[in-house]
């Protein structure tokens, strides 16, 4: 028992979330996400001097959830609120329940939804570069230093960290209401 804790400690305090560097090059059609690449239907293009890039991809590197509700694409936390509400060929968008404007309106376009990649990136919490050479867009989550605890809410979620810290607890009221009893009652035997 005096060993599982140790481990337990390690584990603990070496969880860390993992957020993937997204890679897209202006006018190409190849992502590359932490050394992945995929590929999708339409190349990231440039309106109005502004990058378009899908949604998809800030959803995926903020953690968020992009999915349309009542005709209108929204991203939803891991708790299911919904933290920014696009509209459809306009540039007003709500973000937790104020209102916000893009330098370009948002358009669904061959099954993604593309948004101005700086406005969104900064709205999120991204971090976004811009590679005028390469002509290639990088975004990515900074670092964030936290607890541990905060570490762990983040990657396990706040609710299967509760369910887990009780099933722990549980185990051990457990093994010393039960088990303690039952191993001194063995002693006696000998």
């Amino acid at each position: 028992m005096r060993k599982l804790i140790p481990i337990l400690c390690f584990f603990l305090l070496s969880v860390e979330p993992v957020y993937a560097e997204i890679s897209i090059a202006i006018g190409e059609r190849k992502v590359e996400v932490k050394g992945l690449s995929c590929i999708i239907d339409i190349p990231v293009y440039v309106e109005d001097g502004t990058a378009m890039v899908p949604a998809q991809l800030l959803a995926v590197e903020s953690g968020l959830e992009l999915k349309k509700d009542l005709g209108r694409w929204k991203f939803f936390d891991n708790l299911g609120n919904p933290v920014v509400t696009f509209f459809d060929g306009f540039k007003r968008i709500e973000y937790k329940d104020t209102e916000k404007f893009l330098t370009r309106p948002a358009t669904y376009n061959s099954g993604y939804l593309w948004v101005p990649a700086k406005d969104c990136a900064e709205l999120l919490g991204l971090d976004l570069t811009f590679d005028k050479e390469t002509r290639k867009i990088t975004i990515q989550k900074p670092e964030v230093h936290a607890s541990w605890v905060d570490r762990i809410a983040e990657v396990v979620g706040t609710k299967n960290l509760v369910l887990s810290c009780l099933g722990i607890a549980i185990f051990f009221i457990l093994m010393f209401f039960v088990l303690t009893p039952i191993r001194r009652g063995w002693r006696s035997f000998k």
